[in-house]
């Protein structure tokens, strides 16, 4: 087999490098959620850690498809498509006892608006009832 050809080489080492960059931004991402944050979500929203921890993923004002949710629920969690949708319906309605909207975009994923991802920052900072 004769060597490929530059450009597809090249093409091949940038999409690598690509693949490689979004999968640091889903390391950092995941580790920037403290553990006390997660738990103060769960307090405030009444949810259970799993979903509180995609909750607070959703916060950064970018759609999450549902790979991303699965990897931010951790390793432990059922990562079944089935058991992601049940988290999901779970922060939904959660959300809606605090006139919130989780919306799913078509082809991106997962989000809150701005203005609600503001709200549920502040809820998170404010001292629990």
């Amino acid at each position: 087999m004769s060597d490929p050809c530059p450009h597809c080489k090249r093409f091949r080492e940038e999409r690598d490098e690509a693949i490689e960059a979004l999968e640091q931004v889903r390391r950092d991402e995941m580790a920037r959620v403290s553990e006390d944050r997660v738990h103060r979500c769960a307090s405030v929203f009444r949810l259970e850690p799993m979903p509180a921890r995609m909750l607070l993923h959703l916060t950064n004002g970018r759609p999450a498809r549902r790979d991303v949710l699965r990897d931010v629920a951790g390793s432990g969690a059922s990562t079944s498509s089935n058991a992601v949708d049940v988290r999901l319906t779970r922060i939904r309605r959660a959300l809606e006892r605090h006139g919130i909207t989780l919306r799913n975009r078509n082809s991106l994923g997962w989000s809150i608006d701005a203005a609600d991802c503001a709200k549920i920052l502040s809820m998170l900072e404010e001292p629990s009832p």
